[in-house]
């Protein structure tokens, strides 16, 4: 048993990423939806990635965290400490 790193879920089926199927698919949305802004406003902070694609800060940051997305950061972006 693994517990998916977004919702925190207990499953059997959570993949190697660490997602539960539901999450897995929300996560990739999330990732497409980010991914698509930035190829068309290449210099965007993490707050106005936020602010134009209703994806959470705490997902843009992990996508950061983990090598999947580079994007500006800026005074105002979340950290490890918040």
């Amino acid at each position: 048993m693994k517990v998916c790193r977004r919702c925190g879920k207990i499953d059997q089926s959570v993949n190697a990423a660490g997602f539960c199927v539901g999450c897995f698919i929300s996560e990739r949305q999330d990732y497409d939806n980010v991914r698509n802004y930035v190829r068309t406003h290449p210099n965007v902070t993490v707050i106005d990635a936020h602010m134009a694609t209703g994806v959470s800060l705490k997902t843009i940051d992990r996508l950061i965290r983990d090598g999947d997305l580079s994007l500006k950061q800026t005074d105002n972006a979340p950290s490890d400490e918040d």
